[in-house]
């Protein structure tokens, strides 16, 4: 097995988005044809400019919890009404894009490294089965199904779910491309090795804290051993990947590659792990972390 750290950047086919400014524990954003502010920890220096964010369409404040909050819109609108969807592109897919209460927009672009390989690896391999947990609103699941997988998609949330469906439909793909599992994704694991299910690709984007389906509570540090295991298991002799990205935790990608590398480092695969990272679009060009990942490929 060779073993490499390599921090990702955004790939050029992912035109639709750039970091186009950061600074003052805030970055600024372009979804598509919208300029988005949104809170960022990480950023603790100064902005490059105060010129670039003044045509900011959407800023969104984070509530007393820091996990809810609210938005704002030019021309002083508030976030509390019916906010309007668009869409944004990614080489030859779309995706449905919209302001949430939680920060997010449906889509995290920073990941589009490992949606470039997943494609190809299928493409490759001419298909094979694909399981996607936590898979929000399917931007990977999306990818793996035009790419000929045959793709399980599970996220415990049942708005994401719909809205992963409308990204389904968006992208023409037929309803049965995709099989829709509305659960806890450990509960749904320890099911699969007891059927004896394999796949070929396995892709984790585990939140920090979360709850199921029927108010079974995720926490990362207490969980993400088992679950992991559990993939270790569900992956078969033919995988191709098995990727995992981590958000908003104080583990370290020395850390997710090491716990992959005992769960699944007998697959014959190489290890890849680092930082999923942006840089600025401005002069600066300051570099942005935005998670860490490992991945065996």
């Amino acid at each position: 097995m060779d073993i490499s750290k390599k921090d990702l950047a955004l790939p050029e086919s992912l035109v639709d988005y750039e970091l186009v400014d950061s600074g003052n524990g805030r970055k600024l954003e372009r979804f598509g044809n919208h300029l988005i502010s949104r809170p960022d920890s990480q950023a603790i220096w100064g902005v490059s400019s105060k010129e670039l964010w003044r045509e900011t369409y959407a800023s969104f404040e984070a509530g007393k919890d820091g996990l809810k909050g609210d938005w704002k819109f030019s021309g002083g609108n508030s976030g509390k009404g019916d906010v309007k969807s668009w869409e944004i592109k990614f080489k030859e897919y779309k995706f449905k894009v919209k302001p949430t209460p939680f920060r997010h927009l449906g889509i995290f672009p920073e990941q589009a490294p490992h949606w470039e390989l997943a494609e190809a690896k299928l493409k490759k391999a001419g298909g094979g089965k694909v399981l996607n947990l936590f898979g929000y609103t399917g931007a990977a699941s999306i990818v793996c199904a035009k790419a000929g997988a045959k793709v399980t998609h599970v996220d415990a949330s049942a708005p994401s779910m719909e809205w992963a469906k409308e990204n389904q439909i968006l992208n023409g793909l037929p309803k049965d491309s995709i099989r829709w599992i509305c659960d806890d994704a450990l509960k749904f694991v320890r099911r699969e090795v007891k059927r004896g299910n394999k796949y070929e690709g396995i892709i984790v984007d585990p939140p920090k804290f979360g709850r199921g389906a029927n108010g079974e509570v995720w926490k990362l540090e207490e969980n993400i051993l088992e679950l992991m295991q559990i993939c270790g298991e569900l992956l078969s002799d033919n995988a191709s990947f098995i990727i995992l990205t981590v958000y908003a935790t104080d583990i370290s990608a020395v850390s997710i590659a090491n716990l992959l590398n005992s769960v699944a480092g007998k697959n014959n695969l190489n290890l890849e792990y680092g930082e999923l990272i942006s840089k600025e679009s401005s002069s600066r060009g300051f570099e942005l972390v935005h998670a860490i990942y490992a991945r065996l490929v």
